[in-house]
């Protein structure tokens, strides 16, 4: 059944709805206490702006940093989310991303905008943000319910 849940062939005609549930039902056979249990329980969808936004790309694989420096830079305008994505083909990611305080819609520097995607994540309140970086000197995932630790080439120092 995951393999089918999975499928590159099963997903290319999913719809972001169809997407968000089998995400759900991906995240919900994690662990009770992991980030991805948690997301699948008390996530928050969030959706893509209709059209492709005018916004310069950040490095890949450096999510958390490119949020974490997006959110402080547009400081009241975007905000900050972690959670999982579900882009078409692949399968949830733990990612973050920003999302546009007005529309809520969300902008992703890292992965580019891409229709059929889905995001599933909460919000991060920008004190929450800045006491973790503060804290740590690390870019890295908040959510750390089961023990994840942020990798050491995205501390600040670097």
């Amino acid at each position: 059944m995951m393999n089918e849940l999975l499928s590159t062939d099963e997903r290319a005609g999913d719809t972001e709805a169809e997407a968000l549930k089998c995400m759900r039902t991906f995240l919900a056979l994690y662990p009770k206490g992991s980030i991805g249990h948690f997301i699948a329980r008390s996530g928050e969808r969030f959706t893509l702006p209709a059209t492709a936004p005018v916004i310069e790309r950040d490095p890949p694989q450096r999510c958390f940093e490119n949020a974490a420096r997006r959110s402080q830079a547009f400081f009241g305008h975007l905000g900050y989310a972690e959670g999982y994505v579900y882009p078409p083909g692949l399968i949830p990611l733990h990612h973050a991303w920003n999302y546009d305080l007005s529309s809520g819609e969300v902008i992703d520097t890292t992965l580019g905008w891409k229709p059929g995607t889905a995001y599933l994540g909460v919000r991060i309140e920008e004190r929450a943000l800045r006491k973790h970086l503060y804290r740590t000197g690390c870019f890295g995932a908040l959510l750390e319910a089961d023990g994840f630790t942020p990798s050491p080439f995205v501390c600040a120092a670097d």
